[in-house]
Formats: C-alpha cells, structure tokens, sequence
C-alpha cells in the first residue's frame, strides 16, 4: 500500500478511536448520572425514614400521655352506672365530659397518625359530621369562660378527692385522699402536656399551611396553669386543708358554706349569724306548709317555678326563706341584691347551671315592685332562658307585684298578724315546751301581756318577729311564767286586744305608701 492510502487508513481509525472514546464518555457519564440519582433518591429515602422514626417515636410517646391521663381521670371522676361508666356530678361535670371526649378522641387519632402521618392536614380542615379533638377543644375553652382550664380541673380533683367522704361526713381517709390526688397530679400534668404538644405535632405536620387555624387562639392561655399551679407543684404532697384554701378562690362552693353572697360575678361566703330552725317558727301553719312542699319538691325533683312572696315587714318572708332552705341538705342559699334583677342574669344562671350536683336558691330580698325595672326578670325568668333544674328563684317583697310577673312563678302572701294569729303563734310555742294542750285561757294571758309590753313602747312593732323575742323570756324567766299560770286560773282572763293589732297594721301600711 502507497503512503497516500495509508493516511486515510490511519486518520479514519484514529476517528473511531476517538468516536468509540467519546461512546464510552457518554456511557460511563449516563451510568454516573444514573448513580448519582439513585444516591440521591437513597439519600431522601434514609432522611425520610429517619423523619417518619422521630414522629412515630413522638406519637409513641403522646400515646403513653394519652392512656396515663385516661386511667387518672377513670380514677378520679368515673364510676359504673347501669353497666356503663359515667361522670360523677361534680361542680364541673360538663367541662369534665368535654375533657374526657378530648382524651379520647386524641387518643384515637394518635393511632391514625401512626398509620398515615400525613391525616394531620385533615385537621385544619372541618372533620364532618363527626366531632373531633379540635371541635373539643374549642367547645372546652368556650366553657372555661375567664377561668383557665387547670385551675378548673384542680379544683375538681380536689372536689373527688374528698366526695365520698364529705357528703357520708365522715372522717378524711389521708390514705385515699393521697390516691385520688397523685392521679390528680398526674392528670394535670399528663393532660395538659398532651394537650400542648399534640397540637404543636398537628401544627408541624400540616402540610396544608393552615397551622391549625380551626384551633381558637386562646388555646394555650386557657388551659396553661395559673400562678396556683406550676410544674413544680405536687399535689400530691399538699395537705388537705391547704388544697382546699388554695383552691376555694376557684370553686367557692367547695368551702362547705351553704349560703353565699353574690356580688360582681363572685361568690363570698355569708355570715348570717343564727339562723333561727324551722322548728322554733310558731304558728302560720299555712306558710310553713306551703315553703315544706316548695322547697321539698325543689330539693328532691327540681321543681322551679319562681316563688314571689309578698307581706307586711316583720311577718317573717326572710327567716323562712333562709331557714327552710337550709333546712335541706343539698340546698344553697345564693343572697343577691335586689339590683341584680335589674341587670342580665344569663351569667349568674350559667355559672350555677354548670354544678349540676348542687341545687340553688337565688333569693332576692326586700324586692320594692313599684319601682324595679323588670325587664331582664320578664327575658331570664320565664321568657327567652329557660331555668336549670338545679336553679330556682324567690323574691321577697312588702308590696304587691305586678300581674304579668306575677303571672310567670308561685304567689304566696303571708296573712296580717292579728289577734288569732298572735294566738296561734303563742299556742306553738307552748306546745314546743312541752305542754301537750295549752289551755285557751293561758294562751290569751301570754298574748296580751305581749300587746300591753308593746302598748308600753317595750318593743318597736306589734309583729311575728317581736313576739318571738318577747315568748324567748320564759324559757328561762321561772317567774314569768307562773306568773303567766296564775292569771289564766282567774274568773277573768285578759285577751289581746284585736284594736291594737289593726291599728299597728294600718301605720306600716300607710308608712309603706308614703315611701312612694
């Protein structure tokens, strides 16, 4: 071959080298590439699956705080009822059911969240027909109103804590006590902590960018605890009687008070001094019976109808208001002010309505009809608000009411007290001495001696109330009453004189219109 062939020979294998080079370039670059994307799609898959471990390890660990807050609060405020479990009434039994509907619905969805991390965005969007956690949880901070939710809760530890033994008055078992109240440690702080962080795991593994934007704001503030409790406190290790002052603030009615003052939205306890017993009420046989069966009927069926009362002062309206209510054990006294009835009485009946395991007399005292506005009555009372079952209302007046209030509760109106009231009066109190038949005679005797004391300026009103502090003498006055026994034995005896008592009528009565 010529060297001019053989250039073209060298060049073209010189191209195929270089072409076949290029070839495999391109080959081993595909095969690299190719490599590469697998390391990479390795890579995400190993950082994936070390970001599922961590939130499956988190879900784990809300799993844990979601049984231990469950098994505390079964503890604390459950109990079998017609083979099913149920609330214990307590003061705040329908925030309890909210609470416990919480815990298990987390619980529940914990379980979906293990299954499928990603069901998180389905809760910044509404759930359905179905309510969920964040449905709970808002339903529960509404009901909290300006309370914060552990407060509440603590205070109703504290109310199962002592339950049992409280209502059969029986000596505090410390040793139970301190049983119920370290699930009631645990559960302040498990479920709370739940709470928090569940929401913070919904809120980083929404992927929607809504961050839980169904979730009022106010979630955190509302349930974190107040300056009462804090992480480092142990209820546990609290005594009884500290517990009990420290969270009083809280649930007032906790206190074992049974009367209460009410005043801007609170609750204080009353000092009404002796209380007279229904026993020591003598004559009026009538309102007796009549405040027996109402506040009976109140006290064992929750019968409220509003009681309007209406008399001449002295007659006794207030003393048996407050003695037959608290004649009953499961009875409160609430004294309001004659000005609440002026005024919404929505918060009042909400706040009271919740403690379903109490029943509640407002008692509105010295009521004057003419003048009262009775507008927010005519709306709460019988009109828009339909009364709890554990909430009744009385109002007491010296003045007739209207008909269209009238017309929307029970009237009871107490008879004058004249001369044969009187009598009765005195004829019932013999009797609660322990004479079997007063004589008439010795009851006359008594009862004008009293009219005379008060025609000698001895006692400021001819009335139930006097007579009572004048009858009070012969218990212990020996010679009063002889002397008493020696006048009914005359040919005469003395008799009260029915003159005296219309007369002191007619001066209240007129004494009550010019005050007009």
């Amino acid at each position: 071959m010529g060297s001019a062939g053989l250039w073209p020979a060298i060049n073209n294998a010189v191209q195929a080298g270089r072409d076949a080079c290029t070839a495999l370039f391109k080959i081993s670059w595909n095969v690299f590439s190719g490599f590469q994307a697998i390391l990479s799609v390795m890579a995400k898959a190993v950082k994936k699956t070390s970001v599922d471990k961590e939130v499956r390890d988190e879900i784990a660990g809300l799993k844990v705080l979601a049984m231990d807050s469950l098994a505390s609060f079964n503890v604390l405020f459950e109990h079998t009822s017609d083979k099913e479990l149920k609330i214990l009434e307590l003061g705040h039994s329908e925030l309890l059911s909210l609470f416990s509907k919480i815990l298990f619905a987390v619980n529940s969805e914990l379980d979906q969240l293990l299954a499928d991390p990603s069901a998180a965005s389905r809760r910044s969007r509404i759930s359905g027909s179905v309510p969920d956690s964040i449905d709970y949880m808002n339903s529960l901070l509404t009901q909290c109103r300006k309370q914060n939710f552990s407060d509440i809760l603590i205070a109703a530890i504290i109310e199962a804590a002592t339950l049992d033994q409280t209502r059969r008055n029986e000596k505090k078992d410390d040793e139970i006590i301190k049983f119920k109240l370290a699930h009631g440690d645990r559960l302040v702080k498990s479920g709370i902590k739940l709470l928090v962080d569940y929401t913070d795991l919904l809120s980083r593994l929404d992927d929607t960018g809504s961050s839980l934007s169904r979730l009022s704001p106010s979630m955190r503030d509302k349930i974190s605890s107040s300056e009462i409790f804090n992480s480092k406190t142990d209820l546990k290790s609290m005594l009884i009687s500290e517990l009990q002052e420290r969270f009083q603030k809280m649930d007032p009615f906790l206190s074992g008070d049974r009367a209460f003052r009410y005043s801007e939205t609170k609750f204080f306890p009353a000092n009404l001094g002796p209380v007279r017993p229904i026993n020591q009420f003598y004559g009026f046989l009538p309102a007796k019976e009549f405040f027996r069966k109402y506040l009976s009927a109140f006290s064992l069926k929750g019968q409220n109808f509003p009681l309007l009362i209406s008399s001449l002062p002295g007659l006794g309206k207030t003393h048996f208001t407050i003695s037959y209510t608290l004649s009953f054990d499961n009875l409160t006294l609430i004294l309001c002010e004659p000005h609440h009835l002026e005024k919404p009485l929505v918060d009042i009946i909400q706040i009271l309505g919740k403690r379903s395991n109490r029943r509640f007399v407002l008692f509105f005292d010295d009521v004057d009809t003419r003048k009262i506005d009775w507008y927010y009555f005519r709306t709460n009372i019988g009109g828009s608000c339909v009364l709890p079952e554990n909430i009744t209302v009385i109002i007491a007046s010296n003045y007739e009411y209207p008909a269209n209030i009238l017309s929307r509760g029970g009237g009871f109106t107490f008879p004058f007290f004249d001369e044969i009231t009187c009598q009765e009066m005195v004829h019932d109190f013999l009797m609660s001495m322990g004479m079997k038949a007063p004589n008439k005679e010795l009851v006359s005797v008594i009862a004008a001696d009293y009219v005379e004391e008060f025609g000698q300026h001895v006692f400021e009103e001819l009335s139930p109330r006097t007579l009572v502090r004048y009858l009070e003498r012969y218990h212990s006055d020996t010679v009063k009453r002889k002397k008493a026994l020696d006048m009914a034995r005359q040919d005469v005896t003395t008799a009260p004189d029915a003159m005296c008592f219309y007369e002191a009528n007619q001066k209240v009565i007129q004494r009550l219109k010019d005050s007009i």
